[in-house]
This record gives structure tokens, sequence and C-alpha cells, in this order.
């Protein structure tokens, strides 16, 4: 059970390298694209060239951590984060709290309407949250054997 727990971590976490690593580098190939935007989104003009630099930076690490075994499990928990966020922010943009908003995705995720990238986006919700649900599970899973037992003393009756 535990064998198979860490191998799902591992698939799990190889569709999230993708998800993170693609826009990440095609933000900064296409960076004029992607500034402008970045600026047709709800924030300010400074936060617009924060979150300019900021997000590809944060996808490219986040994809380095996920390709690293020592470090798979930050790079998931940062995955699942992320991913939500972006999710939430999805659903305020559908529910025009924004008003209308084009997407700022890169690569095939920005020729999707909202809908399919929210459903696209929820999947990786999914995907990140069962991540976390079997690392809970096999927390010590490469150092205890799936055979050990818990010992304990019983009372001997008299």
């Amino acid at each position: 059970m535990i064998m198979n727990t860490i191998r799902i971590h591992k698939l799990i976490a190889y569709p999230f390298v993708v998800l993170w690593a693609y826009p990440g580098s095609n933000r900064r190939l296409r960076w004029r694209s992607s500034r402008a935007e970045m600026h047709m989104q709800p924030f300010p003009e400074w936060m617009g060239d924060i979150l300019f630099w900021l997000i590809p930076l944060v996808e490219l690490g986040i994809a380095a951590l996920l390709v690293m075994p020592e470090f798979r499990m930050w790079g998931l928990r940062a995955s699942l984060a992320l991913i939500s966020v972006f999710t939430v922010y999805l659903v305020l943009v559908i529910g025009r709290a924004f008003g209308y908003i084009p997407c700022a995705c890169g690569g095939i995720l920005s020729g999707m309407g909202h809908t399919a990238h929210l459903l696209f986006n929820s999947i990786f919700v999914i995907l990140g949250c069962i991540a976390m649900v079997l690392a809970h599970r096999s927390r010590h899973g490469e150092y205890a054997s799936p055979d050990a037992r818990r010992k304990e003393v019983r009372p001997q009756r008299r």
C-alpha cells in the first residue's frame, strides 16, 4: 500500500510539472503579450507589474520542487495552494465580480472558455487533494513497514 501511495504521488506530480512549467516559460517567451494580458486584469497597474514577474517565477519554482524527490511534497502543497487561488479567482471572474475579464493564461488554456477552464482547474484541485490525503495516510511511508503492528500489553487475567 505504501509503495502504491508513493507511486501515486509521483504520478500526480508529473501533470503538475507540465501545468506550471509550460505556462511559466510561455509567459517569459511571450512577455509583451503576457504583460498586456496581465494589465487587463482587475488589479492596480503596480500590482499587474508585480504579478507579471511573480506568477511565472512561482510557477517555475513549483515545477522545480516537483521534479526533486526530496521536495516533491512541498511542490504538491504549493501546487494545490496555487491552483486553488487561481480557481477561486476564476469563479469570481465567471460570477462577474469584476465585469468581463479576458483570460491571462498561457498556452492551450488561453483558448478555453472560462467554464472549460474552471473544469480543468477543478480536476487539478481534486488531484492535489488526493495527493494530500495520500501523503497524510503514508506520513512515514518510506520508513515504516506496512506489516508493522502496534504492540499492546494486555493485562493478565487472574
